[in-house]
């Protein structure tokens, strides 16, 4: 009887499929490829500090901008960088597929005009002013609208005169954000900066990735809000209908465990009050605007029972929580320091019984703004609406360094420093 060389060959194929992934022949081979056998997957660089770091980050996402064969997905909530854009502008040039996406306030900036008038590269702006009805028992009351005079929030009554409004909840285009800045190069480079690339923003927290999964990750972002999609596109219930999640959200790499979620589909302020609250030692907040009155409560809830807590804000932080940061005895730092950037490390200090915890250091792309994007307050005879910056109508990203508790991450020790640094600067 002979034997069907199709039947032999998929015999053989399904033979291969059931032999142990962690075999000595695969591992062998990989670390004959890399010797950091856990970063084969994905090889991160981490990059943290002022002008040094920012030299850095821009020489080597520049090169990888040159070197780019297929296509390029740059996000940026704000771009002054001329390097940056003459690199993207050249990649068009040479036939790269270029794409851009930006925040609708930021078509003035100078990098981003510039991309916007060239006809190479396909570019979409997003979020922007929203006007929208969430309640419709709320027309009434929102006849008179304006600002508060901490410049935090907009307050609407049915009183006050001459109507101002359309009877309906205005957001300006300040309130509702795209702050990304990351690039995606052909399929697997990936950088991503926790800042706006502009002269304001001199502190720089970044990371290089080689990685398919993650430029996935970051193309499927890329790619809602190309489509128009953004934090600001509502559905016809009035809720923002981005709602691509990430599948794998913790990865093993080179340096460690890092992970990456995408606003507002993953709700990042909810995840850092989440982690404030799981603290075991210390938790350390800088950002440049703190509103959010439910993470002022998880900070206030360790500070009351003996954590190590130190909160910094920036220069621009309005007043209208003044009484709640007084409590916390946050630091303000001096406008010589530039914007803040969002910047938690959680477990720095030991515990109460002097045990060492794993540490977390998570970055966003913006600041710890209200969940909610609008109050109503109850006031007989009028009551009134108070419209808020939210991260609900914010297009931004988080990713985080983790130790698994076994040992520490070596990867987190600049971040704990220049953290420290920052602070120390401030006082």
């Amino acid at each position: 009887m002979t034997t069907n060389p199709f039947r032999k060959a998929a015999l053989i194929a399904l033979l291969a499929l059931a032999l142990p992934a962690t075999s000595a022949h695969w591992v062998g081979e990989v670390q004959a490829q890399d010797d950091d056998y856990e970063g084969w997957f994905t090889y991160v660089d981490f990059y943290v500090g002022e002008q040094q770091t920012q030299e850095a980050v821009r020489t080597g996402m520049v090169a990888d901008i040159n070197n780019a064969t297929e296509r390029i997905e740059a996000a940026f909530g704000a771009l002054e960088d001329g390097e940056v854009v003459e690199a993207l502008e050249a990649a068009a040039a040479r036939g790269v597929q270029v794409r851009l996406v930006s925040d609708e306030g930021s078509a003035s900036v100078s990098g981003i005009s510039t991309l916007l008038a060239n006809g190479e590269i396909d570019s979409v702006l997003g979020d922007g002013p929203l006007s929208y009805l969430p309640d419709p028992t709320l027309t009434t009351v929102l006849e008179f609208c304006q600002t508060n005079s901490s410049g935090d929030y907009i307050q609407c009554t049915s009183a006050g005169g001459q109507g101002n409004n359309e009877n309906l909840v205005n957001r300006p285009d300040s309130f509702n954000v795209m702050t990304h800045s990351f690039v995606v190069i052909d399929t697997t480079t990936v950088w991503n900066i926790t800042a706006p690339l502009t002269d304001e923003q001199p502190l720089w927290l970044a990371f290089r990735a080689t990685s398919e999964d993650l430029a996935r990750s970051f193309r499927r972002e890329f790619n809602q809000m190309h489509a128009g999609v953004f934090s600001t596109t509502l559905s016809v219930y009035n809720g923002p209908l981005k709602s691509i999640t990430q599948n794998v959200t913790l990865r093993n790499t080179n340096r460690g465990q890092m992970r990456v979620r995408f606003n507002p589909q993953e709700r990042l302020v909810k995840n850092v009050i989440d982690e404030i609250y799981r603290a075991k030692g210390s938790v350390w907040v800088m950002t440049e605007d703190l509103q959010n009155r439910d993470l002022i409560n998880a900070l206030r809830y360790k500070q009351e029972n003996g954590f190590d807590v130190r909160v910094m804000v920036g220069s621009t932080q309005g007043s209208s929580v003044d009484s709640e940061l007084a409590d916390l005895d946050v630091v303000r730092a001096p406008a010589s320091m530039g914007l803040l950037p969002t910047f938690i490390v959680h477990d720095a200090e030991r515990d109460v019984q002097g045990r060492r915890q794993p540490r977390l250091v998570q970055m966003l792309s913006h600041n710890l703004w209200q969940g909610a994007p609008m109050d109503v307050i109850t006031r007989v005879p009028n009551d009134e609406v108070r419209i808020y910056p939210s991260d609900t109508f914010v297009d931004g990203a988080m990713w985080e360094i983790l130790e698994d508790g076994t040992e520490p991450n070596d990867a987190v020790d600049p971040f704990v420093q220049a953290w420290e640094s920052a602070w120390s600067e401030a006082q």
